[in-house]
């Protein structure tokens, strides 16, 4: 390509500044652009993070009430104490509780507000704050005979 070629493609403004403030104008706009795609792509990530996270077979019914725990950790330790429950379904609920629960755990919950105990295996124990979130499903009545020929809580 000739050189005459490149330099007639490339017209710019006579003027410095004109061109300086046009070349400034575009990447702004650039800018602004890609920063608007990012955003649109965390949204939809967040987005898919909450349907892959709630495929579960019952929904989640916020709960926020007292519960009393009881369980024994990995190590065999047994513990008592108190939390909230954040949520609940059919299949298991969500705890936020002052210190972290060692896997695989078994725990036993008993709402405040009805009386109702329920058994579960701990799923997860995440930090949030200062406080953890553990994840708890229930066990199937057929689980909890298997688990009741076992000394839990003496």
């Amino acid at each position: 390509m000739p050189v005459s070629a490149v330099t007639e493609c490339h017209v710019f403004p006579r003027n410095y500044r004109v061109y300086k403030a046009w070349r400034v104008g575009t990447r702004r706009a650039f800018f602004a652009g890609v920063m608007a795609s990012l955003r649109q792509f965390q949204s939809a990530l967040t987005k898919f993070r909450q349907l892959v996270s709630e495929c579960r077979g019952s929904i989640r019914q916020p709960f926020d009430t007292p519960v009393d725990l009881t369980f024994r950790d990995g190590s065999g330790r047994i513990t008592q104490g108190r939390a909230r429950c954040l949520d609940i379904s059919e299949n298991g609920a969500r705890i936020s509780y002052y210190q972290p629960v060692v896997l695989p755990a078994v725990m036993q919950i008993r709402f405040e507000s009805n009386g109702v105990v329920k058994m579960g295996h701990v799923r997860h124990c995440t930090p949030n704050g200062a406080q953890y979130e553990i994840g708890i499903q229930f066990l199937k009545p057929e689980e909890l005979r298997n688990l009741a020929s076992k000394p839990m809580f003496v």
